[in-house]
């Protein structure tokens, strides 16, 4: 009897284990085939929250991050992210004798080989089963969630198959900035050391069930580094599901929960941490633009410049000169957003004496009047500010240099092309002409990236000089290398055909077509600021005619612009009127 009944219990295990392969047969048979059916140029907007519980924190990261689709063909597609997750915080009321860092719970994780170019295009390149192909810009989920890009993006399976799996070898790069310790993030100059790790990752996947146009997926998750000294860095597991929408062929949602152990130094940190995301359906993200719409109409009415209040503008001054720092840095925000006139001497002059003694922070909101208020006397100021070793002082001085169309200010603005690369760029642009000859030193530059933007600057401000330094620096370069090089040659010979032929001819040519009467009394005039009626915006240009109806205008490029002179500001309607009437028509100038 044993024996038999040992062969029914053997028999009924057989069974079970036989309806179990029969079953895993028969859901392979029908489960769907995956395919991302991502189209070029189509947008979609996730709704994303991740939640990490650190020992006495709580972080969360939430927002909506769109993608778009840059490229797309018949076997792969190109998805860029855009948008970020505001961050906030609370405390759990638990305490901690270790620290294992901010919300990014240290470095993201990278693959090695040929994913590791520094040079990567803005979106990522995918087939259509998900497998990347092309990594894109370097934009990292934090707790070792990847690049934003690939959020919405799983490996899905080459078949119509119920289980599938990826494993790759990946590399965790540590970043700890030198004598702060690492995830330090502070102001001011560092130097960094990077420890880099082996590790490895799999993705276990498997399909629930698909119900119409939706595929319910499982996904188990794993990423180990390499063992040293037989302890295991970080470990990192997590399990979840997510949604195929079939129909449009994408992620439709995920929700997943992880754990990451971090082992340093016989301390463990075991920190959980969920993600959960969703696709916005088109109405609702529809009444959302709507409402960032109205917010942005709000805020640009709230910060809309408006003229002075009776007896402002001396209290504003006299606050300006209180030596209090709330004072000063309360008058400085009002006159950014005051619309200045033409009596800027006074306020120019006491928003660069308040810039002695006092701290970065209302450096910055005064350099922000600066750009409104500024006079040539504030060229010394702006220029000291520009070598502040604060980064947003900095920044913002070098930015207003463009303002002072000078070579002094055209060699401070090339001297921040390492510390502030973007603002400088953009001030030599807005000098023009004058600051050629300080930017054709950076064409010799050992920075690619350096050299690159200097022949950015050239092609929209660059003459004879700059085509002939172009042209014998691209010699003996090879084609990644001078393909800056060539496409500024081609723009600075584009220029030069028209006539534009640098600071002599912007200096000595005169317009074929020149009007006589005021507009040739006009001609002689020196550059000055113009603005609008609505006082949002100026160029620094030279008169060279006018008449009832119009002025015409020459910007420091060389292109000249007709305004009608009644959108014009009454301070420059009132120039207008004094040129007109300053002196009697010159016949020997018709």
């Amino acid at each position: 009897m044993r024996h038999c009944h040992g062969g029914r219990i053997l028999g009924v295990v057989g069974v079970i284990v036989g309806l179990g392969l029969l079953a895993g047969q028969t859901l392979a048979q029908n489960a769907p085939k995956l395919r991302y059916g991502f189209q070029k140029d189509q947008e979609f907007v996730y709704d994303v929250k991740i939640v990490a519980e650190l020992p006495d924190e709580e972080i969360t990261r939430a927002g909506t991050i769109t993608f778009k689709v840059y490229s797309a063909t018949e076997g792969q597609f190109v998805l860029g992210s855009s948008g970020t997750l505001a961050h906030s915080s609370k405390g759990t009321g638990r305490s901690s004798s270790r620290w294992f860092g901010p919300p990014r719970i240290g470095p993201p994780r990278r693959p090695f080989g040929p994913f590791s170019e520094p040079s990567r295009p803005a979106g990522a390149t995918f087939s259509r089963t998900g497998d990347m192909k092309i990594m894109g810009r370097e934009d990292w989920l934090p707790f070792l969630l990847g690049e934003k890009d690939q959020l919405v993006v799983e490996p899905l399976s080459d078949e119509a198959k119920a289980k599938w799996d990826r494993q790759r070898d990946l590399g965790l790069v540590e970043q700890t900035d030198s004598g702060h310790g690492p995830f330090f993030r502070g102001f001011g100059p560092r130097s960094t050391h990077q420890t880099k790790r082996g590790a490895e990752e799999r993705i276990d996947f498997a399909v629930l069930d698909s119900k119409g146009d939706v595929a319910r997926i499982s996904k188990q998750y794993s990423f180990t580094t390499i063992a040293e000294e037989g302890v295991t860095y970080i470990d990192m597991s997590g399990k979840g599901e997510f949604e195929f929408d079939l129909k449009q062929g994408l992620i439709a949602s995920q929700a997943m929960k992880y754990q990451i152990k971090v082992n340093e130094k016989n301390a463990t940190l075991t920190v959980p941490v969920t993600l959960k995301y969703r696709l916005l359906p088109e109405a609702e993200v529809a009444a959302m633009k709507k409402k960032a719409a109205e917010d942005a109409a709000a805020k640009a009415e709230v910060d809309k410049p408006k003229p002075f209040q009776p007896g402002e503008r001396e209290k504003l001054l006299k606050d300006l000169r209180s030596g209090d720092d709330k004072a000063v840095q309360t008058a400085a925000k009002r006159l950014a957003k005051t619309v200045p006139d033409d009596n800027r001497a006074a306020i120019s002059r006491a928003l660069c004496n308040a810039m002695k003694g006092t701290n970065e922070w209302i450096q910055a909101d005064l350099l922000a009047a600066l750009e409104f208020w500024h006079t040539p006397d504030a060229e010394t100021t702006v220029i000291e500010a520009s070598k502040s070793k604060v980064f947003f002082v900095r920044g913002k001085a070098t930015g207003l240099l463009g303002k002072f169309k000078t070579e002094t200010a055209a060699e401070a603005a090339a001297a921040q092309m390492v510390a502030d690369r973007h603002a400088a760029a953009a001030a030599l642009k807005a000098m023009g002409p004058v600051a050629e000859p300080y930017v054709l030193p950076l064409l010799k530059d050992r920075d690619f990236f350096l050299r690159g933007d200097a022949c950015g600057i050239l092609s929209e401000i660059g003459g004879k000089k700059a085509l002939k330094a172009l042209k014998d620096e691209a010699q003996g370069l090879d084609f990644h290398n001078r393909r800056a090089f060539d496409s500024a040659i081609a723009a600075v010979e584009k220029r030069l055909a028209r006539g534009a032929d640098g600071p002599e001819a912007v200096a000595e040519k005169e317009p074929a077509n020149r009007p006589a009467g005021k507009s040739a009394k006009a001609a002689a005039e020196k550059p000055r600021t113009w603005r609008d009626a609505s006082g949002s915006y100026e160029i620094e240009a030279t008169l060279i005619s006018f008449d009832a109806a119009k002025a015409t205008l020459r910007r420091t490029d060389g292109r000249e612009v007709s305004v009608p002179i009644k959108k014009l500001s009454q301070a420059d309607q009132d120039h207008l009127a004094e040129r007109a009437k300053a002196k009697p028509e010159n016949p020997f100038e018709q």
